[in-house]
């Protein structure tokens, strides 16, 4: 029989306003849930709503408090449901253990830990309804407040203990524990604002706000008590998908916010993902225009630029070979060939692409993360080809070789080359390990705002199209008077930019390499590579203090435009005294557009500064290096957690605090292994330096448990 919690337990001084989602139990139905999901997740914002659950709908109350995405929630579904189908005896006579382990392995991979439930302890935000046996009559009980991602995990099957899906009745905080459903369709928090209460089933029960509605929506028997086919799975989400759409007037009445007002998150609505997708393509399209040119180039027997083309193309393959070798060089040979394959072949960009997509995690013995490796790949395409080929097609029209096909590949080379400098700037802003770590560089983008971030990434896209246009331009309109004057000019701008990283103490680049020879190589070719990537595109990662600041990104962004007029009025010299024939660009054009460009600039990077966030704006001025940096980093966070990242960043920049984190890491390690916390995982122990382990015991202990 329905019936609501006992009044004493909701004995309250104030009422929650927060929405709140209560979801029944659904038995084999999990699909429909992953529906309804996936629309609420979509179209509302779900970070300041209260959950509840009963029997299979305490999973997705728990996949809505951890903020999974759609994906994420079918996932977990997909692997419970195959450890019941693997089974000699299917749903039946199933050990909590069972669902248990299956549900720890994959949250740990979505990279889930103890620290994500913890944080809702006391905030009465997640509730699971049971029925306690114990006492006469049997009542309903809410739980609340787990403290460990296992416990969580252990909620759900208390709510879906029914004899002889289960061998046992549960156990937990003395009470014997059997299904919510029991005693209650739904289960009700305190504090709850009926107003506010969503209730969520995959029946047409009384109160009950999504539901389905039609005949063909209902769910026989076989499909309550077993689904397993495709074709099923599918119908469920669909149905459950339609019902959310049709509650969603209701669901705004009910206090949820559309998720156009609630603002973004990470690979949402801004469109992240899109955007390495579109990057990832455009970069092929990209590929092939400039095989056309080289076709173009060999027919009209220009055979300098055909060569230079196609230089750029082997370099860019040559370069993301090394970054492989590096990400990989603990990894075994199968694996390292594996990846060169997919450099040579060309679909590294789209492999990655998928990998962070999908959510892969830092393998042990890896360099980088997924997303870091992928945003190094597209930086490599965007130094040794994207940029280089710009150039290379601006000479060659400046030559004379303006066809249709000269003007719409430069057209794209501009546009991939501006849309991979600006996806990567954006990319790292939003991710949200990057706004943990480092919340006073990261958070250009006011997720809050919708308006504002589209206008942001459109803007920083708009910047870097400008400078590399410009500068294409006025390379090639150097090169025609010599090409002595442009190369001198470009050495001497890097030579410069290297000179500034040694007088500052702070060439040595980020990545952890333990060798000094190939760390200083890897440091050169990265501080070389970011000086041309900025110079040519302003890509706004480079204001980070590990790469080259924000005081020096403002000084290369302002003095572009100098640079390209005063190339402009040479070449406008060099062609009146030297009378050059065949020279088509006029004084009016050469001014024009390059002073355009440079008015166009600088109204951008004003714009940007103005939709910014007014803390951010010190992040174009600041010359804090990367060793001040990560130091200063250590020091303001307060959790072992945070402290242990400074592993990932190369000994070198964080040797002045060495001592400090020497103590830190002897004092902390062994009751990390012996406490064994979620985030000390196989791959944080790997991280772990062996000449900061003061006592060979513990090295060995630890060593030993990473290789367990």
């Amino acid at each position: 029989m329905y019936r609501l919690l006992d009044s004493r337990a909701h004995a309250t001084d104030f009422i929650d306003k927060r929405p709140c989602l209560m979801y029944s139990g659904a038995a084999s139905l999990w699909c429909y849930y992953t529906g309804v999901y996936y629309y609420l997740y979509h179209k509302f914002d779900l970070r300041n709503v209260r959950t509840t659950g009963i029997s299979m709908g305490v999973t997705v109350s728990f996949a809505t408090v951890m903020h999974m995405s759609p994906r994420q929630k079918f996932e977990i579904g997909l692997h419970w449901a195959a450890m019941i189908w693997n089974r000699p005896l299917k749903c039946f006579f199933m050990h909590s253990d069972d669902w248990v382990e299956t549900g720890m392995r994959i949250t740990k991979e979505f990279g889930l830990c103890d620290e994500d439930v913890k944080k809702h302890v006391g905030t009465n935000t997640v509730f699971a309804g049971v029925t306690d046996i114990s006492v006469f009559p049997p009542e309903h009980v809410v739980l609340k407040d787990a403290v460990t991602l296992r416990e969580s995990l252990y909620w759900t099957t208390l709510s879906m203990r029914i004899f002889p899906f289960y061998r046992y009745f549960g156990w937990y905080r003395n009470m014997l524990i059997v299904d919510g459903v029991f005693s209650g369709f739904y289960t009700t928090p305190p504090n709850l604002d009926e107003s506010q209460a969503i209730r969520i089933s995959p029946f047409a029960l009384p109160g009950t706000d999504v539901h389905p509605l039609f005949p063909e929506e209902m769910f026989s028997v076989r499909d309550i008590c077993y689904s397993k086919t495709a074709e099923q799975m599918f119908r469920q989400m669909k149905i459950g998908y339609q019902a959310a759409e049709r509650a969603h007037e209701k669901l705004l009445k009910k206090g949820l916010k559309p998720k156009e007002e609630a603002g973004m998150d990470e690979f949402g609505q801004i469109g992240t993902l899109d955007h390495m997708v579109l990057s990832s393509g455009l970069s092929i399209v990209d590929l092939l225009c400039d095989f056309a040119m080289v076709r173009e180039y060999i027919l009209e027997g220009k055979q300098g630029y055909a060569n230079a083309t196609i230089a750029t193309i082997l370099t860019s393959l040559i370069g993301q070979m090394v970054v492989v070798a590096i990400q990989n060089s603990k990894m075994k040979k199968r694996v390292q060939l594996r990846e060169m394959m997919f450099v040579v072949l060309l679909v590294k960009p789209g492999i990655d692409a998928y990998r962070v997509a999908s959510g892969s995690k830092q393998r042990p013995g890896s360099k980088v993360t997924p997303h870091n490796e992928f945003i190094y790949i597209r930086a490599i395409e965007l130094f040794t080809e994207c940029i280089p080929g710009t150039v290379i097609q601006a000479m060659a029209i400046v030559g004379g070789q303006d066809s249709l096909v000269a003007v719409a590949s430069l057209t794209s080379s501009i546009v991939t080359a501006a849309l991979i400098s600006a996806s990567i700037s954006v990319e790292k802003d939003v991710d949200k390990k990057c706004r943990e770590d480092s919340p006073l560089f990261y958070g250009l983008l006011p997720l809050e705002s919708k308006v504002k971030t589209v206008a942001l990434c459109f803007l920083i896209m708009l910047l870097a199209m400008c400078q590399l246009a410009s500068k294409a331009f006025a390379c090639a309109l150097c090169n025609v008077e010599s090409s002595f004057i442009l190369v001198a000019y470009l050495g001497a701008d890097i030579a410069f930019a290297i000179i500034y990283k040694v007088a500052l103490r702070d060439f040595m680049y980020w990545i952890p390499i333990d060798d000094v020879s190939v760390s200083f190589i890897m440091s050169f070719v990265e501080r070389v590579a970011m000086k041309v990537v900025l110079d040519f595109t302003g890509m706004l990662q480079a204001r980070h203090p590990y790469e080259y600041g924000g005081g020096y990104f403002s000084m290369t962004v302002l003095t572009t435009p100098i640079v390209c007029l005063y190339f402009g009025s040479r070449y406008l010299t060099y062609v009146e005294d030297e009378e050059v024939q065949g020279a088509t660009f006029s004084s009016e054009l050469v001014y024009g557009a390059i002073g355009g460009m440079a008015v166009l600039q600088i109204i951008t990077l004003a714009s940007i500064l103005c939709l910014v966030p007014s803390n951010m704006r010190s992040t174009f001025t600041s010359f804090q290096t990367g060793s001040t940096f990560i130091c200063d980093r250590f020091h303001a966070t307060e959790t072992d957690k945070e402290k242990m990242s400074i592993f990932g960043d190369n000994k070198v920049l964080w040797a002045p605090v060495v001592e400090e984190v020497r103590q830190w890491l002897n004092d902390g390690l062994l009751v990390w292994m012996e406490e064994e916390p979620d985030w000390f995982d196989e791959f944080t122990r790997s991280s772990v330096p062996d000449w900061l382990v003061d006592d060979e015991e513990t090295l060995k202990k630890l060593r030993a448990a990473e290789s367990e």
